[in-house]
């Protein structure tokens, strides 16, 4: 997964088929593959199989709540915009612990978020 902007869905793809095809000379040529010619760096990522699946998606979130500065809502919904997983639902389930914990983390100087989080919390029990 590539920690890219969302709103820059074009930019998201381009990059991983820059770092796995070596030798391309044009931006044209990266949408290339197997001598067909793909309207879109999307298409030419899922041709050349670049995407991975949900189990993938699911990794990347554990590893963003780890290692990364990024809130984890916006690594979220840029999986849901860019990545489409075939169950968004129980990708979010999954992850909701982290989520919450997340959103808790950052937002710890704002009482009125933080009780709304404990509330919430609390609902998932």
């Amino acid at each position: 997964m590539y920690d890219k902007n969302p709103t820059e869905a074009e930019l998201y793809f381009l990059f991983p088929l820059l770092l796995h095809r070596a030798g391309i000379t044009s931006f044209k040529d990266m949408a290339k593959f197997e001598g067909k010619q793909y309207s879109s760096y999307r298409e030419a990522c899922c041709a050349l199989k670049l995407l991975g699946d949900d189990a993938e998606c699911m990794r990347y979130l554990h590893d963003a709540f780890a290692n990364t500065f990024r809130p984890l809502t916006t690594v979220f919904a840029t999986i849901i915009a860019l990545r489409e997983p075939s169950n968004p639902v129980s990708l979010c389930e999954n992850n909701i612990a982290n989520i919450l914990t997340d959103l808790k983390r950052r937002y710890a100087s704002v009482p009125e978020t933080v009780k709304l989080l404990e509330r919430d919390d609390n609902v998932q029990k």
